[in-house]
């Protein structure tokens, strides 16, 4: 299934940080991310894993201004021959603790970077 920007957000926050049939809202309140903050989150992992060379240890860094929240991405693993990367991000959402999201992206049969199961 492909994930766009947008739903790569949504559906990090839904993979990680609750079960299914939580509404996006409580889910949102659980983690003290807003969607911008996700959406942060998702493109700076996306500079990583997108890039040719990618490797264990890359990492990088957002924030959000206007929420207070920022966190780190760093890659953890990269599996050439399957067109797969993980990464952790450590996100820190303003008044909340630092949480912690593992992740594992795909390139699907049309190049498209998708989101599967760690």
């Amino acid at each position: 299934r492909k994930v766009g920007k947008s739903m790569a957000a949504c559906a990090v926050v839904i993979l990680l940080a609750g079960p299914a049939t939580a509404t996006l809202g409580s889910i949102l309140d659980d983690t003290g991310l807003t969607p911008a903050d996700i959406e942060m989150a998702t493109a700076a992992a996306e500079t990583l894993y997108a890039r040719s060379g990618v490797k264990p240890g890359d990492s990088g860094s957002w924030e959000n201004p206007e929420t207070g929240a920022k966190g780190v991405v760093e890659v953890t693993g990269v599996d050439g021959a399957a067109s797969c990367v993980s990464f952790r991000h450590l996100a820190e959402p303003a008044s909340y603790p630092v949480r912690k999201f593992d992740m594992k992206r795909c390139k699907d049969a049309q190049n498209i970077w998708v989101l599967v199961p760690e």
